[in-house]
């Protein structure tokens, strides 16, 4: 007899297929028109060569494959999306990796937990503690006694909201409902993100699952050429840049959500969440401005 997380999995299956499209097609756009602008728009080039850093006589060719780009080596075994939108080569060889973002807010890592844990593991070669791995299992519904704990569980804050949220999300445990049932789990989960927020931050932004290292993305490019209100939204940083930031303290304090008792937990760049049964790790670039101290790129 099919088990009910099956029905549950076949139905993200489809609720992605029917809500991911559009945004995705719109997305692959936007990194078409751009790879095509750097190599038409002399202003528009020299600006990206003056912040990457290199001559803009050594330019040869931007260049997006959108909707048909290749997949890439997984750490995982198999083939993955990287995250390089845009690539650019120039003339002595070397490349230049950018990630795309079209808005200012969005996700930018989806994921299940246990391929989190297991990417984080493969491209760091460190162990994930297991209190970590159980509480992002109960965070988005992955455990097989998410259900059973729910009902289980006293809660004292929010307790119906967050008891009618869980259910309505495959019996995914808020944050609170983790830390009633479990304290030192809830403190765990939140201690090993502030301590390894630069990894992932890195992670979510330039690495995912890719195993080439060369595949990474290097810069973090906000710009839209699809939307023609936005045309002027543009703001570029190297990834680096926000990891050393990141490494010095820079941002927010990653913490337990302010709504439904902690349906999210909040970090110096975003915050992560439950969305179709994974992990959504969700950006801002107001956060990203402010870990590196209000700048502009």
């Amino acid at each position: 007899m099919p088990d009910a997380r099956d029905g549950r999995a076949a139905a993200v299956r489809l609720a992605k297929e029917k809500f991911g499209s559009r945004p995705k097609r719109s997305g692959h756009q936007n990194e078409v028109l751009i790879a095509a602008a750097l190599n038409t728009d002399r202003t528009l080039r020299a600006r990206f060569c003056e912040r990457v850093g290199i001559d803009e006589a050594l330019f040869a060719e931007a260049f997006a494959e959108g909707k048909n780009a290749k997949l890439e080596e997984s750490v995982l075994g198999g083939k993955t999306a990287g995250k390089t939108d845009v690539a650019v080569r120039w003339k002595d060889g070397r490349v230049t990796n950018v990630s795309i973002k079209k808005r200012a807010a969005g996700q930018v890592y989806l994921v299940t937990a246990r391929n989190f844990v297991a990417a984080y593991e493969a491209q760091y070669r460190e162990a994930v503690p297991g209190k970590v791995k159980r509480a992002l299992a109960l965070f988005i519904g992955e455990a097989s006694d998410s259900k059973a704990l729910l009902e289980a569980t006293d809660i004292s804050v929010d307790g119906t909201a967050a008891r009618q949220l869980a259910r309505e999300q495959s019996f995914r445990l808020m944050f609170d409902v983790i830390r009633s049932h479990d304290p030192d789990m809830a403190a765990a989960l939140l201690r090993w993100l502030r301590e390894r927020i630069v990894r992932v931050f890195e992670l979510c932004f330039s690495a995912g699952a890719v195993k080439d290292r060369a595949k990474w993305a290097d810069f973090l490019w906000y710009k839209n050429l699809v939307d023609e209100e936005r045309r002027g939204f543009d703001f570029m940083v190297p990834v680096k840049r926000v990891m050393a930031a990141l490494a010095n303290g820079g941002g927010e304090a990653v913490a337990r959500g302010p709504k439904n008792a902690g349906s999210t937990i909040l970090l110096p760049f975003g915050h992560v969440q439950y969305h179709l049964g994974q992990l959504e790790f969700y950006q801002q670039m107001v956060k990203i401005r402010n870990i590196l101290g209000g700048t502009r790129g």
